[in-house]
């Protein structure tokens, strides 16, 4: 099996990453909004899961809503 180890994001890294005060990156991980580990005293974050967190506040384009919208069939 073939496992990477990625280093793990500090918070002035994931802050400047997501482009987010450190303050508020704090009380999004605090609500569980974002996901992160406390290993000893400092918190640190996963590429992967602030990637998850850019992509789940992302508005779809025009061209995609219409383009749901005549997929939708009614039942």
């Amino acid at each position: 099996m073939n496992t990477v180890t990625r280093k793990p994001l500090f918070i002035e890294e994931a802050a400047s990453y997501l482009r987010l005060s450190k303050s508020r990156l704090y009380k999004l991980a605090e609500q569980g909004i974002i996901a992160s580990s406390k290993p000893g005293r400092r918190l640190t974050f996963q590429i992967e899961d602030l990637n998850t967190y850019l992509n789940s506040n992302r508005r779809p384009s025009k061209d995609e809503i219409i383009s749901r919208a005549q997929n939708f069939k009614l039942k």
